[in-house]
Formats: C-alpha cells, sequence, structure tokens
C-alpha cells in the first residue's frame, strides 16, 4: 500500500518561489528607500552650505590674519573693487559641499540679492554685491544642486531636476561713521 505525500514534501520548494517573486519589490523598497536618504542628507548638507555662504555675506568685509580686507562678492564674474582681496560665496559654497563628501559641484548655483521691504528682489537698491550692503540691509542667498550630482544610484524614483536651499539674513555690517579730526581748543 502506498502512503500518501506528506504536506511537507508538497511544499517543497514553495519559499524559493515566494522569494523570487518579492525580491525584486523588496530590492526597490530599499533602493529607493536609500535615495530617500540621500535626499534628506543632502537637503541638510545644502542647508548648511546656504546658512555658512550667508553668514559671510552678512559681514561683507573680512580681515585676513594678514591685515588684508577681503570684499566679498557673489561669485568670480562679479567685478573686483580695488584695493581689496576678494572672497566669493561660491567658493564658500563649493568647500562646504567638498567637506560634506559632494566632490561634484558641476553646474551649481549660487545666487544673492537684496530684498526690499515687502520681500521681493530690491531693483532699486543701486547694491548687488555682499560688500555693498550698510547694517540691516535684507538679503537673500539661494544654493541649487542638480540631482545627478549627488545622487547614489542610477534609479529614478521621482522627478526632479536637483534641490535647492536658501535662507534670509541681514547685514551685519558697521554704520558709516565720521571722525571728527580737529583738536578742541580751550582759551582762557
Amino acid at each position: 500500500m502506498s502512503r500518501p505525500a506528506s504536506r511537507a514534501s508538497r511544499r517543497h520548494g514553495v519559499a524559493s518561489v515566494e522569494l523570487a517573486v518579492l525580491a525584486i519589490p523588496i530590492f526597490m523598497m530599499i533602493v529607493g528607500i536609500w535615495e530617500v536618504g540621500r535626499l534628506v542628507q543632502m537637503e541638510q548638507v545644502l542647508l548648511g552650505a546656504v546658512r555658512e555662504a550667508a553668514r559671510q555675506a552678512a559681514q561683507g568685509y573680512i580681515v585676513t590674519p594678514k591685515g588684508k580686507f577681503t570684499a566679498i562678492y557673489t561669485n568670480g564674474s562679479s567685478t573686483v573693487q580695488a584695493g581689496t582681496l576678494p572672497g566669493y560665496l561660491d567658493d564658500t559654497v563649493i568647500e562646504y559641499l567638498t567637506g560634506a563628501g559632494v566632490t561634484n559641484t558641476t553646474n551649481l548655483k549660487v545666487e544673492f540679492y537684496f530684498l526690499d521691504a515687502s520681500g521681493n528682489k530690491d531693483t532699486t537698491a543701486g547694491h548687488t554685491e555682499p560688500y555693498q550692503g550698510k547694517k540691516g540691509d535684507k538679503f537673500k542667498v539661494y544654493v541649487w544642486l542638480p540631482y545627478d550630482n549627488f545622487r547614489w544610484t542610477t534609479a529614478t524614483f521621482w522627478n526632479t531636476d536637483g534641490l535647492g536651499a536658501e535662507t534670509i539674513w541681514f547685514s551685519l555690517a558697521d554704520k558709516d561713521f565720521t571722525l571728527d579730526t580737529s583738536v578742541p581748543g580751550w582759551s582762557p
């Protein structure tokens, strides 16, 4: 008399089939979580970079350890003021990104502009570079980095060209003042 097949022998290989069916969605989910993590990380890095650039822009001028005045400009295409060394916001952002492990900075955008009282781009102020700011002038720094510069996989899970970060600060430049050089006199 033959024995009926046991339950275990009828399910032989089912685990392999289940793994094969579920492996692709699980793998895609893991890669998606990995990419979302990278996006969150890069958003934090860009926020740090834009804050560092705004901190430098708020100063307007810095003095090197050797006593040289350095005027802060937006980028290398700016006209350099005579008698000063140039310091550039885009170099500050690139240094910050490089320190965070982002080595590809092609097509990086760094924008700087002063804002009017209503928060719009001020086109009437007559000054466009950070070193030209007066104490209390409101300005915005914007940084944008293409997605292809920091992505870890070639999978495209969402439609994005890149990440951007912005911050609004106030200029911390000293108020202009004049010094009276005449010596006070006394007459009896």
